[in-house]
């Protein structure tokens, strides 16, 4: 069955265009306090509703219930969703939430918060980035696009991991929607541990917000990490909204795939990690971590039917308490003649 996700309606829509672009207010964290509604905790002494930037090491602020036009974290910061509805409203080409831009930042994404971003969501990006973006519960929307950070020949609504950074998205919880596909660039490594059942309630959809079509750009070093729990692993879903054909898949010569087990004892079995609606995968040459073939992961590419998949099997070595039954099996069978 064709997984179709519905194209989600942001409240925040409406106050894109009253909402002008402001001197960005910088946290001194004057009021004694992690939270981000205390006036003092900012330079100008104001609660930030124009773009917040972040930038002052080892600090955690809890983010609750604003809008603003956009947010960086930087310096070593960690930023907290901790619950209500939370809006960057700002748009352009080239407006971005930098989360690790050319130093280290965190996000600390729960307590069922929705982050609806108004431009493109950077993770990890320029020469000493590192970018750490956790989704524990709750909804991150991406609705807009921007200008590719990765090589992608079109606009994207996530990078992660680009110009010499290095990012991650970790998702074990929650759900991603975007409108327009994700950049993985060579230090980046967007992750899924776990299922989209109704307990653990993951549900990923790139490019299913909004009027464009979905698209995965994965290059050399770009890894793609998934842990197959209890009840498996929620799939990729890359979204053709308007069967106009441009949707598309396509992992690079060197790009990676990172297999384990998440929360559960190894089992074999068949998984689908990705499906392309209405197109096929490109494979220039995605391959498995390091160690991964020996431990008994194998992954197959397959574009015979309408939706193009990317499946992982794991079949285990043969551990040496089976070795020992079958040598001991053989011997009995000599015994007998």
């Amino acid at each position: 069955m064709i997984k179709k996700s519905p194209n989600f309606k942001i409240a925040a829509i409406g106050c894109i265009f009253a909402i002008t672009h402001a001197q960005g207010a910088i946290w001194d964290g004057g009021g004694g306090t992690p939270f981000w509604s205390t006036d003092t905790n900012w330079d100008d002494d104001a609660a930030a509703n124009g773009t917040a930037v972040i930038d002052n090491g080892d600090t955690t602020i809890r983010f609750s219930g604003v809008t603003v036009n956009k947010t960086d974290v930087n310096g070593g910061s960690t930023l907290e969703l901790n619950g209500n509805s939370h809006s960057d409203s700002l748009s352009g080409s080239n407006v971005r939430n930098y989360i690790g831009n050319g130093s280290a930042g965190t996000v600390k994404h729960q307590g069922n918060a929705q982050w609806d971003i108004g431009h493109m969501l950077s993770i990890g990006n320029g020469t000493g980035g590192n970018g750490s973006y956790s989704l524990l519960s709750g909804t991150l929307t991406v609705f807009r696009d921007g200008n590719a950070m990765a090589g992608s020949p079109v606009k994207s609504s996530l990078a992660i991991g680009t110009n010499g950074g290095t990012g991650i998205l970790d998702i074990s919880r929650g759900t991603l929607n975007t409108r327009a596909g994700v950049e993985i660039g060579a230090g980046g490594t967007f992750q899924i541990m776990g299922t989209g059942d109704s307990q653990q309630g993951i549900d990923i959809n790139i490019g299913s917000n909004g009027s464009l079509d979905g698209f995965w750009w994965q290059t050399a070093g770009g890894t793609l990490s998934m842990g197959i729990g209890a009840d498996g692993v929620e799939q990729i879903f890359v979204d053709n909204v308007d069967d106009d054909g441009g949707q598309f898949v396509t992992f690079a010569d060197g790009s990676i795939l990172d297999m384990s087990f998440y929360d559960t004892v190894a089992t074999p079995g068949t998984w689908t990690l990705m499906e392309l609606e209405g197109a096929a995968i490109t494979d220039e040459g995605l391959e498995l971590a390091a160690g991964d073939e020996a431990a008994g992961w194998s992954f197959t590419v397959d574009n015979s039917g309408p939706n193009g998949l990317l499946t992982v099997t794991y079949v285990p070595e043969p551990s040496s308490t089976a070795l020992l039954g079958l040598g001991g099996l053989a011997l009995l069978m000599r015994r007998r003649k």
